[in-house]
């Protein structure tokens, strides 16, 4: 059946447009990130200054007291209200009120369990099953750490004390946590939480706020992801090529859509579909079971919005066979029913990691996910 040019074009020029969406929303979250780390370096610089002004203020005080233009203050301090105690040079200034005693004293001597913190914001955000586990686990080990679970008594030094215990701990495997494992799981957990204890007057601080681990030097240009080479995709596809189900389309599938593991493995069958003599693969979010033999639900989540997409079947796909694997499936299935969905309903999960390994093992690794068939399609696009 011949192709319609104009309606691959406009496929194509629709794909384009949803990479650039994408593109921009990480822009416009790094600059969030950047925003939030030069906030928080004014308000250190803030604390700084206060504080060098404590000595000062206890010197005029003392001196004052010598002067005769002192006399008019120390005649107001006598007329106060009994119950407000006068500041005097050896009076003790004010504690500050980020310290976990003074936090305890506003929130009225109340404890906030973090857990409590958790648990409300897991209920208003309802997140994936799977952030809910991982950053269960993170805030648990936080618990484990400050040996409390009361996040009204937690302080900066608290949050601070806790990332470089990450920083320095060792795991099982006997490596360290990555600075973005840190960052994006560990201290994003925390700090999210407490925004939501903030936002819900909970709390009277977020202690997490700008707290963050360095990159190190030339770590960035390194774990930045780059497309496959021309040479490396080649020999990626000639791998899945002796393989059968999964092992060899979706990697296929991958390298000529430019569609991430997840949103493939997760496909149905009826997501492969045809308008106007265009084949095109239809992803998008869903509820749909599989009818073959998943008792569970599989449910499609994607990245963000700009990641629904139809993206058209490249001929070289179809010359391949794909469109002949298609038609020997359950129409109602899924389309890769060789990959068996984890404990979250998820197909990706098991295809990742082996494509992963097989990846290293050929010399192809870009960085720590399965993404450069996605970068080298944006790249030749």
């Amino acid at each position: 059946m011949p192709i319609d040019p104009e309606k691959l074009a406009a496929l194509s020029r629709e794909a384009k447009l949803k990479l650039e969406l994408s593109a921009r929303d990480e822009e416009i979250a790094a600059l969030k990130e950047r925003h939030d780390s030069e906030l928080q370096a004014i308000k250190g610089k803030f604390r700084s200054g206060i504080e060098a002004l404590r000595p000062k203020l206890h010197g005029y005080l003392d001196s004052a007291r010598t002067e005769d233009r002192a006399d008019g203050l120390l005649e107001a301090i006598k007329t106060l209200p009994a119950h407000v105690a006068p500041l005097t040079a050896s009076s003790p200034l004010p504690e500050a009120s980020h310290t976990p005693e003074r936090k305890l004293a506003a929130r009225g001597g109340r404890r906030v369990p973090l857990m409590d913190l958790f648990d409300g914001w897991a209920l208003e955000k309802k997140p994936r099953a799977k952030t809910i586990d991982d950053w269960r686990r993170c805030v648990e080990k936080f618990i484990a750490f400050l040996g409390h679970d009361d996040a009204a008594r937690v302080s900066r030094g608290d949050a601070v004390r806790w990332k470089d215990e990450l920083v320095r701990k060792e795991q099982p495997s006997g490596k360290r946590l990555s600075p973005g494992t840190i960052n994006e799981k560990y201290l994003a957990s925390l700090r999210t939480i407490s925004a939501y204890g903030l936002l819900n007057e909970k709390l009277t601080e977020n202690p997490f706020l700008g707290v963050k681990v360095l990159t190190p030097r030339g770590m960035k240009d390194r774990n930045k992801w780059k497309p496959f080479d021309d040479a490396e995709a080649s020999l990626l596809l000639r791998e899945a090529r002796a393989q059968s189900g999964w092992r060899k389309w979706i990697p296929f599938v991958c390298a000529y859509t430019g569609a991430r593991v997840e949103e493939v493995a997760g496909a149905m069958v009826a997501d492969v579909q045809c308008e106007d003599g265009v084949h095109f693969i239809d992803l998008r979010e869903s509820e749909e079971s599989d009818e073959v033999g998943g008792k569970r639900a599989i449910v499609r989540e994607l990245k963000n919005t700009a990641s629904i997409r139809r993206v058209p079947l490249h001929p070289a796909l179809v010359d391949e066979g794909f469109l002949a694997y298609v038609g020997n499936l359950a129409p109602k299935g899924a389309l890769f029913p060789d990959a068996k969905p984890d404990k979250y309903g998820k197909r990706g999960a098991g295809p990742s990691k082996v494509l992963g390994r097989r990846i290293r093992q050929l010399g192809c690794w870009r960085a720590v996910r399965i993404d450069p068939p996605k970068r080298q399609v944006r790249t030749e696009i």
